[in-house]
């Protein structure tokens, strides 16, 4: 395979003089070109065989990075596809593979989050990348992956898996198949959020892990997303919940020891904190479901690694027969913590009806507040989100009374929260239930209530 051939197929300035293997990608060979001008250029080979349609990787690839050039001040904030001789972006050796070629852009990429601000600025080129992207029109993009993040779909075929039993392995894992069935309608509701139009749909990164995202080297400040193989139409709590699933977790998906895996709370809530700050455009809804995107993409992949484990580990490469199960299992544990960090989900017949947290952490102007209890035993609603197929059904009341109940079997004296004054029903709906105003605060969106009631 003669690289300097394949790189003279594109528009360089001047010509291939050598060449070395670069990056650590798992799916792509990467290459990086030198020319005799002194221009510097990667030069990637599209691994057919993952991506069924490497011309619809493509279109999609340079139809974004196109829109989103027209939307920067520093053209290092997107990738630049060069076109090949052709005129396409892409180009077709003698052995049928497929080529693309990009300006090397200086920078650097982390496997690991090496600070906070490290994780806190992958949280802003990837809510960056949602926000400048808003206005795009997702669903004239091509599906790379069909079904990509649809869990219903995931989970039909996970039960075939188990029906067949292909390799003779669901015997040994019986509580593990059962722990995901469990949690199939939880898994689900997403899907059937964007089926019914409750949630937009949004052109989406779906592989949103700290070393897709270009570092400057002088700043360390984040330039743009890289990998943009699997762009495609999707859900922003999609990429945020595989953010937080892969760098807030505190073990590696490989790990053994599940005891070792938990959610880093304040890594959730550093990520958390740049993503807002960058995609301001988000719904209320999508920002009230953004814990349920983490639940949902942890439950996904731990369905994904198990399924394979049954059918004879035929998609995951593994370097050991146990190897598939070692990482469901380590999802497995990584969703039943952060399903114990606070965040409660209220369902009728198997269908999430509401989502909320309570817990006792709030923002510093609480504490400038004149509470009427001013005890330690007070508790805050987080996120309070009647979804809206249950709104003005009398669910808020009856949410509100199940949460009030459950502050006083956890011993606290009264429950605390913040509202939008410019939110009149969930004002009347607070104040309705005995919730009096017991001061003000301005944040991000303008002022808020807040308010109490002693239980």
């Amino acid at each position: 395979m003669q690289i300097d051939k394949i790189a003279s197929a594109f528009r360089i300035d001047g010509t291939p003089v050598r060449w070395n293997e670069f990056g650590n990608g798992h799916i792509n060979r990467t290459v990086k070109v030198y020319t005799d001008t002194g221009r510097e250029y990667v030069l990637q080979r599209i691994n057919k065989y993952v991506f069924k349609n490497p011309v619809w990787v493509m279109k999609n690839a340079v139809a974004v990075t196109t829109y989103l050039q027209e939307r920067v001040d520093d053209p290092r904030m997107v990738l630049h596809f060069i076109p090949a001789t052709t005129g396409k972006y892409y180009h077709k050796d003698e052995e049928g593979e497929f080529w693309r070629m990009t300006d090397f852009v200086g920078g650097f990429s982390l496997d690991l989050p090496e600070s906070d601000e490290d994780f806190y600025q992958s949280a802003l080129a990837f809510g960056r990348f949602q926000e400048m992207l808003a206005g795009y029109p997702a669903d004239s993009l091509f599906e790379i992956i069909p079904n990509f993040h649809n869990t219903i779909d995931r989970y039909e075929k996970f039960k075939e898996s188990v029906r067949i039993d292909g390799v003779a392995r669901v015997e040994e894992v019986e509580e593990d198949i059962s722990f995901l069935l469990e949690r199939e309608a939880l898994g689900g509701t997403l899907q059937k959020m964007l089926d019914a139009g409750i949630l937009p749909l949004r052109v989406t990164h779906n592989d949103t892990k700290l070393n897709n995202v270009l570092l400057d080297k002088a700043t360390r400040k984040s330039l743009c997303v890289l990998d943009l193989d699997t762009v495609m139409p999707g859900l922003s709590l999609y990429d945020f919940g595989d953010s937080i699933r892969f760098g807030a977790a505190t073990a590696t998906e490989d790990e053994k020891d599940v005891s070792k895996m938990k959610l880093d709370l304040h890594l959730f809530q550093v990520y958390t904190r740049g993503f807002l700050e960058a995609a301001p455009s988000l719904t209320a809804m999508e920002v009230a479901l953004l814990p349920l995107g983490a639940i949902i993409m942890t439950l996904e992949v731990a369905n994904r690694f198990l399924k394979d484990y049954l059918d004879g580990d035929l998609y995951f490469k593994v370097r050991s027969p146990e190897h598939n199960l070692i990482r469901a299992r380590a999802q497995m544990r990584l969703l039943e913590d952060i399903e114990a960090k606070e965040l409660y989900l209220l369902e009728e017949n198997d269908t999430i009806v509401a989502i909320y947290t309570i817990n006792q952490k709030w923002d510093g102007e609480y504490d400038k507040c004149t509470w009427h209890n001013k005890s330690k035993t007070a508790c805050v609603i987080h996120r309070l989100c009647v979804l809206p197929a249950f709104q003005n059904k009398g669910i808020g009341k009856a949410v509100l009374n199940h949460i009030e109940n459950q502050a006083k079997e956890m011993e606290y004296e009264s429950v605390r929260l913040d509202v939008f004054s410019k939110n009149p029903y969930a004002i009347r709906l607070y104040e309705n239930n005995s919730y009096e105003k017991r001061g003000n605060v301005c944040w991000r969106k303008g002022e808020f209530y807040l308010m109490e009631k002693k239980i």
